[in-house]
């Protein structure tokens, strides 16, 4: 994963624990229902350190879409998209590019995500040629959203209520960019925050 080479990209994805919507003490949650905060998070570990600039984290709220493959190849294809774009100013950009996730297969490890990237590195895009997703040995290895989740969790810890999912953005955006996804029909749409 921290291989470095001129001609490829690493990117590193996951999905972040679900975060409650409202967040209250515990006698009040129990008698709520609550809506789930998805996030979707990608870390460029080709880079030194990890900044605003290479972590892009994407949310949205049970009540817009669920978590299945749908949603992770919507993010993903649209994550590709913007990645790309930003190779586009470099004047020789990676051509390989190696994905890491977890191995959870109503997820990142399914036939949805295959034939997404196959259609991706087929029909869209512009630099890459190659495109390799790995899947790491299950408690043997520590993903770099890891990282930034352990971070966001710490910033959250001092939030005791939560009500709005504008207060989660907020500590997202310590962290990440962050892009809020909107359902339009079957396909999850980027909104740029």
């Amino acid at each position: 994963m921290h291989e470095k080479k001129s001609d490829t990209i690493s990117v590193a994805f996951d999905m972040m624990q679900n975060q409650p919507l409202p967040k209250l003490s515990v006698t009040e949650v129990f008698y709520s229902r609550q809506v789930w905060l998805y996030n979707l998070t990608f870390v460029i570990t080709s880079t030194e350190y990890q900044t605003i600039d290479n972590c892009f984290l994407y949310t949205w709220l049970e009540s817009d879409s669920g978590r299945g493959p749908n949603e992770i190849t919507s993010i993903l294809i649209a994550f590709l998209t913007e990645l790309e774009n930003r190779l586009s100013s470099l004047e020789n950009p990676p051509t390989n590019l190696n994905l890491f996730s977890d191995s959870c297969s109503a997820q990142n490890k399914n036939q949805y995500v295959m034939a997404a990237l196959l259609h991706y590195i087929n029909y869209k895009t512009i630099h890459f040629t190659e495109i390799k997703h790995y899947f790491p040995v299950r408690g043997h290895s520590y993903m770099p959203p890891d990282q930034v989740f352990g971070r966001i969790e710490k910033s959250l810890r001092n939030k005791e209520v939560i009500v709005s999912p504008n207060t989660y953005y907020e500590h997202f955006k310590k962290f990440t960019s962050v892009n809020i996804m909107i359902v339009t029909s079957n396909f999850l749409i980027t909104k740029l925050l």
